[in-house]
């Protein structure tokens, strides 16, 4: 291998590390539930979030918090959502995160990202969750990754997230997380320059 084919192939290991460490966390509203921290409040009243569907959703206590001292919750065909205020740009790769759990006869959740797209809310992709067959107190970690290049359409929108219940039953969710990597050719800038830094100290 020459030294110039070395040089890619060290400058492109150092781009995937430092993608993995420059994930950076994009502002999540309320992410945990804790505001207004009173009482049991409908999700018209959560901080950050909104809600549709005949089911009923907002936040609770006492139901196996993650971070903080609520929960969020929703019933039977809702869909609850936060828009936040990152707008979507090429080659970025989101990560969105979060904990769920079957609160009573819930069979499943469906977690996802959308754009506003003139506030019509437009998924991007999603991720269906089938839960135990056992309610309980229990959270679990679910988590998918998306690409801002396969909805081409979604780019310059505020991007924002969507937990969507299933047709029955009571679910809940906690600490929501979403985090954003730059995109490709920055990755490789930062790539050769962490190689450039290598070569320096080496000098």
């Amino acid at each position: 291998m020459n030294k110039n084919k070395k040089l890619l192939l060290v400058a492109s290991v150092l781009a995937l590390s430092a993608g993995s460490a420059l994930a950076v966390p994009i502002t999540v509203e309320n992410f945990s539930f804790e505001l207004p921290g009173v009482g049991k409040p409908d999700i018209a009243d959560v901080p950050g979030w909104s809600g549709e569907g005949p089911g009923g959703a907002g936040a609770e206590t006492d139901w196996g918090p993650t971070d903080g001292a609520y929960t969020g919750y929703c019933g039977w065909d809702m869909d609850i959502y936060n828009l936040t205020a990152h707008t979507i740009a090429a080659g970025e790769v989101y990560t969105l995160t979060l904990d769920a759990r079957k609160t009573w006869q819930g069979p499943s959740v469906t977690i996802g990202l959308y754009y506003d797209d003139v506030g019509t809310r437009a998924i991007i992709t999603s991720l269906f969750h089938e839960f135990p067959a056992a309610d309980t107190t229990d959270m679990e970690e679910l988590s998918f990754t998306a690409l801002a290049d396969d909805a081409p359409e979604a780019i310059g929108n505020y991007l924002g997230i969507q937990i969507a219940s299933g047709n029955t039953g009571w679910i809940g969710y906690d600490n929501v997380r979403l985090d954003v990597i730059p995109e490709p050719a920055t990755l490789a800038l930062l790539g050769f320059g962490a190689l450039g830094l290598v070569r320096r100290r080496r000098a």
